[in-house]
């Protein structure tokens, strides 16, 4: 989830297309009850990752990352969807799931 265990810093990462679909504060709740469930951040690994180049209409980059992350009690596997437009000089996150291992 978050290396930095800082959520409200974390949300200015995601963009308005993410904020369309769930609303800034329901997420925030979401990232705050993660480490209620799970513990607190240990590590993260990247497992695989994607990029997707487009050109014309909505040009930019998107990077798609699937990471294993060590929470204190159970890990999870989250996915992030970053999109940059090709005017623009930061990623920000489009999509974003968090699923636990439940071991």
């Amino acid at each position: 989830m978050l290396a930095t265990n800082g959520v409200y810093d974390a949300l200015s990462d995601y963009g308005s297309e993410f904020y369309r679909n769930t609303p800034r504060q329901q997420w925030a709740q979401v990232l705050m009850d993660v480490p209620k469930q799970l513990g607190g951040y240990q590590k993260h690994s990247i497992t695989r990752w994607q990029v997707y180049k487009q050109t014309g209409l909505n040009s930019g980059t998107t990077v798609v990352l699937d990471c294993n992350v060590v929470y204190e009690r159970d890990t999870a596997h989250e996915q992030f969807t970053l999109f940059k437009p090709y005017d623009a000089t930061n990623f920000l996150i489009k999509a974003h799931a968090i699923v636990p291992s439940k071991r």
